[in-house]
């Protein structure tokens, strides 16, 4: 039987890049990405490509082991199935490749501009957050307009505020790795957020980023790293020192203009909680839902990893894989 996949390991720079030509992608879907999230995670990573009649559909994946048996899983960044168009064949070659490898679950995502659900069964895709979308290409001038009154006010002397702005990667590099985890602390943020010094160095390494810091006294108090393709830019990274987070409009305004000048169209600003989403609606961003697909393959294996063996493995609201928790 003909193979309309294949699998493109993480160190496949070129054929990864190849595959990824004609489909609207992410910067986390990237190798470059893919490479600096592998360094920590050390589990096979590799983009996995459906290809058939023009249509491409692929999503980055990593392999992971679990008491013997293995899953798969998307890695840390929005990414997610994204591609060109939809195909009949999709979802039963999708399956073959399942079957082959024996994984027990996998934990994947649809991209929330360029996925779409119906590549999956309705009964395997779960609501997950929603990211906020700003759209780049008008004016200056007409972004400003569309941004709240209080964020225009924030940027009224953007003459002035820009030349408190550096974009020296060898400065900023330095405020991340030594300011980042004490951040992260403060915010108590999930264990995935958090990088070694190499993978972090890896994501400054990446050729289409835009690292961006805010400078009082000669020195970087708050920095932000944003990776872009030629469809979209993803807003990653940002810290600051305690009480200088007030420069938080000014580093997202100057990268806006940068991503312009370049023509990238749309800036994902990610999600977060309630107030950190209005922040981002205040540049007059969009909201776009995001999904999840959750999935048992090997029912008998996963009842018994859970432990208990009258759980209802078709039912995957909360937490998954269970196993994992």
């Amino acid at each position: 039987m003909q193979q309309f996949y294949s699998i493109i390991d993480v160190s496949e720079t070129e054929r990864w890049n190849k595959a990824l030509e004609n489909v609207p992608h992410s910067f986390a879907h990237t190798a470059e990405h893919c490479k600096a999230v592998h360094i920590d995670t050390g589990h096979r990573t590799f983009l996995y490509l459906f290809e058939k009649d023009d249509v491409k559909i692929c999503c980055p994946l990593m392999e992971r082991d679990f008491n013997g048996s293995k899953d798969i899983a998307k890695p840390f960044g929005i990414s997610g199935f994204t591609g060109n168009g939809t195909h009949p064949d999709f979802y039963r070659t999708w399956r073959s490749f399942i079957e082959r490898k024996g994984y027990i679950s996998g934990y994947l995502g649809i991209h929330p501009l360029y996925g779409k659900k119906d590549w999956f069964p309705a009964e395997n895709i779960y609501p997950h957050n929603t990211v906020q979308v700003l759209d780049i290409r008008p004016e200056a001038d007409t972004i400003l307009a569309n941004m709240s009154s209080g964020r225009r006010r924030q940027l009224s002397k953007w003459s002035e505020i820009r030349y408190n702005l550096t974009s020296n990667r060898y400065d900023i590099q330095h405020f991340f790795l030594n300011h980042y985890q004490d951040f992260l602390d403060s915010k108590q943020a999930a264990s995935y957020y958090y990088f070694s010094d190499i993978s972090m160095k890896s994501f400054f390494n990446a050729e289409r980023s835009i690292i961006v810091g805010a400078v009082e006294d000669n020195k970087v108090v708050s920095a932000a790293f944003f990776g872009y393709t030629d469809f979209l830019a993803d807003y990653l990274f940002i810290f600051s020192l305690p009480n200088k987070n007030y420069h938080t409009a000014h580093l997202i305004w100057y990268s806006i203009l940068e991503l312009k000048e370049i023509g990238v169209p749309l800036l994902n600003l990610g999600g977060g909680g309630q107030g950190i989403s209005e922040f981002k609606r205040r540049f007059g961003a969009y909201e776009r839902p995001m999904f999840s697909v959750k999935e048992v393959y090997e029912e008998t294996t996963y009842t018994q990893l859970i432990g208990n063996k009258s759980a209802d493995v078709r039912n995957h609201e909360g937490y998954f894989p269970l196993y994992r928790k």
